[in-house]
């Protein structure tokens, strides 16, 4: 009896200092992180919420995209995913209710899958070119889109690829080519970029190489007069061979070539 009783207090003080969680299917929080499948978002709010002390530890949220996922603003009007930046707070609806504070101590968790994205920001910031940094002069890099855009209302020019050539005065961290970046630019002065944002590295399990390692290792190897640059348009990694595949085209759009990068 002495024993169940020492187990009921024990377990009633777990409970005192953990406090109980209910489960939610929303969270609030800041942008910390790009990756190609969505964002970083911080939730250490919503992880600390109904506990009694709360933890001194920043808690991060790896959010998943999907082409289903409503992204909007404060007024309920729609944006784009080109529209999210770093350090904007946004408040997310996932797919299923859990309690934050299991999920972030799970060592096998998934990315939460966001059914909805609302900017809380009260205004966002204009669309991002999203591309790879392909060459550098100086205090200028040249960022090149890895997706095709197609202009004019004949839509005739479906394999253009936009190129800038930008500055930036206070870049969020040291540049080098193969990075994958997002720029914000004005189009009367498109020489100068506003706001940067840089992609998470790309690493599959078991590689050696970040993906921006293996792309600036296959554009040092694809030769080129020197006026063209090289157009990123597809990157894979062969865990069986150790080998990154990453798909080129010069400028011209002429002679694409996928280059074997060792992953070593």
């Amino acid at each position: 009896m002495k024993k169940l009783v020492c187990m009921g207090l024990l377990l009633f003080a777990v409970m005192m200092l953990t406090g109980c969680q209910k489960k939610s299917d929303t969270f609030e929080g800041r942008i910390e992180g790009l990756t190609d499948q969505g964002l970083l978002v911080g939730c250490s709010e919503e992880v600390n919420r109904g506990a009694h002390a709360a933890e001194d530890v920043g808690h991060i949220c790896r959010v998943e995209l999907t082409d289903d996922t409503i992204i909007q603003d404060k007024n309920g009007d729609p944006l784009t995913v080109k529209q999210l930046w770093m350090d904007s707070t946004v408040q997310i609806v996932i797919n299923e209710p859990l309690r934050f504070r299991d999920y972030v101590n799970d060592k096998e968790r998934q990315p939460l899958i966001a059914e909805e994205i609302t900017l809380m920001n009260d205004e966002p910031l204009a669309e991002g070119f999203i591309g790879y940094l392909t060459k550098m002069d100086g205090d200028r890099i040249l960022v090149v889109s890895s997706e095709p855009e197609e202009l004019g209302s004949n839509r005739g020019l479906s394999d253009y690829y936009a190129a800038v050539w930008f500055t930036i005065d206070d870049p969020p961290q040291p540049l080098q080519a193969g990075m994958k970046v997002k720029v914000q630019f004005d189009q009367l002065r498109d020489s100068y970029a506003e706001h940067m944002d840089i992609y998470l590295h790309q690493k599959p399990k078991g590689a050696a190489l970040d993906e921006d390692e293996a792309i600036r290792k296959a554009i040092a190897t694809f030769e080129l007069p020197e006026e063209q640059f090289a157009i990123v348009t597809n990157t894979a990694y062969n865990a069986e061979s150790s080998i990154w595949l990453v798909s080129l085209l010069s400028a011209d759009r002429k002679n694409p070539i996928t280059i074997e990068v060792k992953d070593e």
